[in-house]
C-alpha cells in the first residue's frame, strides 16, 4: 500500500467544536477554519501542560500572523475561488478570526490573519466582530513606480486598455506602465495620445 501524503493531523479544543458558533458555520467557513486551525505551527521545544493535570498541551507560535493564500484554498481543500470571500467574512463576523496585517505592497506582500477566541461569545444576530477592508488600497507595480490598486485588473486613462496595474498621474489620470514610460505622469489624457499619434507618424515615416 503507498503512503498517504496527508498524514498528521491539527489540535482542536473540545470548547470549539461544541460551541454554538462552531456549530452554526456553514460548509466553507466550517473547511476554512479547518485550514486556518492546520495552518497553525506548532512549538515543539515548549509545551505548556494542562492546570491540574499531567497531559501537555500544544503552544503555536504563529497565532497572529497566519497566511491563506486563495491558491492553496483552492488546490489543497477544494474550495470554489468565489466562496472564500464570504466564507473570511463569516468567520470574521463571529469571531474566529481577524485580518492582523493588510498586505499588497508587492507582489508576495500576504495577508496575515490572526486566530481568536471571541468565537465563545457570539449568539445570532450580534454585530460582526470584524470585517474585510472594503477596498484594497495597497498595490504594487512590476516595474517599482509605487500603484495604487483596487481590483485586480485597471484600465489605463491614456491608452485605454485594461491592464494589471496603474498609477496614479500628477494629473489624477490612472496610467499604465507603458503611458508612464512616454511621460505620462505630468501630463492629460489628450497630451500623451497626441504624442502616441506623432511617434507613430514618425515611425511609419522611417519606414
Amino acid at each position: 500500500m503507498g503512503h498517504s501524503k496527508n498524514k498528521g493531523g491539527f489540535f482542536i479544543t473540545r470548547e470549539m467544536y461544541l460551541s454554538e458558533t462552531y456549530l452554526s458555520l456553514n460548509k466553507n467557513a466550517f473547511i476554512l477554519l479547518n485550514a486556518f486551525l492546520d495552518a497553525r505551527k506548532r512549538d515543539m521545544k515548549n509545551n505548556s501542560k494542562k492546570k491540574n493535570s499531567g497531559r501537555k498541551m500544544p503552544e503555536f507560535i504563529n497565532l497572529d500572523s497566519i497566511e491563506m493564500p486563495y491558491d492553496t484554498l483552492v488546490k489543497k481543500y477544494h474550495i470554489n475561488r468565489s466562496s472564500i470571500p464570504r466564507a473570511m467574512d463569516e468567520l470574521m463576523a463571529k469571531g474566529f478570526i481577524r485580518l492582523s496585517y493588510h498586505g499588497g505592497d508587492c507582489k508576495h506582500d500576504k495577508n496575515r490573519y490572526a486566530l481568536l477566541d471571541e468565537y465563545l461569545i457570539w449568539r445570532p444576530g450580534m454585530k460582526p466582530f470584524y470585517t474585510r477592508p472594503k477596498k484594497n488600497k495597497k498595490g504594487y507595480q512590476g516595474k517599482r513606480l509605487g500603484a495604487t490598486a483596487t481590483d485586480e485588473k485597471f484600465k489605463c486613462d491614456y491608452c485605454g486598455e485594461y491592464k494589471g496595474h496603474t498609477k496614479k498621474t500628477n494629473t489624477g489620470f490612472n496610467s499604465c506602465v507603458e503611458c508612464l514610460a512616454d511621460g505620462a505622469f505630468n501630463l492629460l489624457p489628450e497630451e500623451i495620445n497626441n504624442r502616441h499619434a506623432q511617434n507613430q507618424t514618425l515611425t511609419q515615416a522611417q519606414n
